[in-house]
């Protein structure tokens, strides 16, 4: 990760960027290059948390207070939803089989993309699709880059939903014939036609999508008929009209132009400039959270700059203001707890109350 942020520090320098390097978080925070590299997990999926932070800052000007956010690109599937604009976010996530206790934006994914591989199962002769992806490099087979694996996007263009007179960015022309001759040769193998094979490849993934949503919305208790589907990634204008046909949404929008493919990061431009500090007491019940946030803490007073202090007290925090010369603006630091039984899932969130005063308006529970 350290040498991932050098790379892109080292490349701005030479394009004559000089202002801060800031890189986006999990939470939907943005923090400064130097501390993403001491803390990398924290930027896990942040790219497609960028996508659903930039719909839900959008959506009020489109009046969309219910989204469901689709994002498809070239190896996953990312989706996400939100109601009245607030987005939704857990505190533990599983990432590759592991656990992790890691407070992030409610996102669900999966490998399906543009760039998910078509393969024979020899043991079931099954024809699937993915989790594997070609990458942008060599990419699908009717790139001419050196390809050699089937792809979504290679059927897309066999069945005529990519055009191949319309090059892709960069004037990249698609090669339709080599596409159909690597489709017509996994056909045999499955007894299938080269429209057939392509067509099930297509229904394949799609269909895995569309049981990404359905566990995103009815099976998280939400009705996708009171939702509008925002759709962007490179892939998703030529695949949302079937995903989304079953799930009932109420309409289905897709950023205009070169928008879509570049949706995450218009969103992570979007983000707030902040950092969340997290601890954990155990309490007794019952208990009164105003005497208990008079209590010294070890979490630091700077959200934006990141330094440690062990002389920040609860009491000062409705007030506590300071002036940072990384940032050259204010920073504000705020206080909540999350309150639950040990052991327990759902929590609810609020703010804490100050000696100097009553908390603020209690949040939507997170």
């Amino acid at each position: 990760m350290r040498a991932y942020i050098d790379r892109i520090a080292d490349g701005a320098r030479l394009r004559g960027y000089r202002g801060p390097l800031l890189m986006a978080q999990c939470d939907g925070g943005l923090l400064p290059a130097d501390a993403a590299r001491e803390l990398p997990v924290g930027t896990l999926q942040s790219g497609p948390v960028g996508g659903i932070a930039g719909a839900a800052k959008a959506s009020p000007a489109v009046d969309d207070p219910d989204v469901i956010v689709a994002d498809m690109g070239g190896t996953t599937f990312d989706v996400g939803a939100f109601s009245g604009g607030v987005l939704r976010r857990r505190n533990e996530s599983i990432i590759e089989r592991h656990l992790t206790h890691l407070r992030k934006v409610d996102i669900e994914s999966v490998g399906a993309g543009g760039g998910s591989i078509a393969w024979l199962d020899r043991e079931s002769g099954v024809l699937r699709v993915g989790p594997h992806s070609a990458g942008a490099d060599p990419g699908p087979i009717c790139y001419g880059r050196g390809g050699t694996e089937v792809t979504v996007t290679d059927a897309d263009l066999v069945l005529g939903v990519l055009n191949p007179e319309r090059p892709l960015a960069g004037g990249l022309r698609l090669d339709v014939d080599a596409a159909r001759k690597a489709i017509a040769a996994l056909g045999e193998q499955v007894g299938l036609d080269t429209l057939r094979c392509a067509a099930g490849i297509v229904e394949i993934v799609d269909r895995r999508m569309e049981d990404l949503l359905r566990r995103v919305t009815i099976q998280a208790g939400r009705d996708p008929r009171r939702f509008s589907l925002w759709a962007y990634g490179g892939a998703s204008a030529a695949h949302v009209g079937l995903f989304a046909r079953g799930l009932g949404v109420r309409r289905v929008l897709i950023p205009l132009g070169e928008t879509a493919s570049v949706w995450s990061a218009c969103g992570c431009a979007l983000l707030d400039q902040q950092r969340r500090y997290e601890t954990s007491t155990f309490l007794k019940t019952p208990f009164d959270l105003r005497s208990w946030s008079g209590r010294p803490s070890t979490m630091p007073v700077c959200s934006a700059s990141g330094r440690a202090s062990s002389s920040w007290s609860a009491p000062a925090i409705s007030s506590t203001r300071c002036r940072c010369s990384r940032w050259r603006r204010r920073c504000r630091t705020t206080r909540s707890t999350r309150i639950g039984r040990s052991g327990s899932s759902p929590r609810s969130s609020a703010p804490m109350p100050t000696a100097s005063g009553p908390a603020p308006a209690t949040r939507r529970p997170a």
